[in-house]
């Protein structure tokens, strides 16, 4: 992550570096957290923007952009086991991730341009999962 601010944890579900700070009002998706070696209270990433990073090299779009952030969410819709990728609400009931949170999220970037896909890669991709999930039917 790029920032100077020391209060920040670097530790996300998503193993290389990303980039926040392009993101508008970026300040609001952190939350507070205790931390458990001094005390002191941090700010960490909201659980959405989390799963994005993560998602963004399952999609194959390591930047989410003005252009491409319905795309985005097309994309991880398609993703089988989508229907997990849920948070909690204001209500306190689990919802499903939005459009909204995606364009919320405008700017997010990490580092993993080498897993980038086109729609076609993308699609061809699912496509080679659920066939090999189809041959391994057929075994049993």
């Amino acid at each position: 992550m790029k920032t100077k601010d020391k209060d920040w944890r670097t530790e996300t579900i998503y193993p290389g570096t990303f980039n926040v700070e392009k993101i508008a009002f970026y300040e609001e998706l952190m939350v507070p957290e205790i931390c458990k070696n001094t005390g002191k209270v941090i700010r960490i990433m909201d659980p959405i923007t989390d799963w994005l990073l993560y998602y963004t090299r399952e999609v194959g779009i390591p930047e989410i952009t003005k252009k491409n952030y319905k795309d985005f969410y097309t994309r991880i819709r398609m993703m089988p086991g989508n229907e997990k990728l849920t948070v909690k609400g204001n209500n306190g009931v689990n919802r499903r991730i939005a459009l909204w949170d995606i364009e919320r999220r405008i700017g997010l970037s990490c580092d993993n341009k080498k897993f980038k896909k086109t729609r076609s890669a993308f699609l061809n991709g699912l496509y080679e999962k659920q066939a090999e999930h189809t041959r391994r039917l057929q075994i049993l």
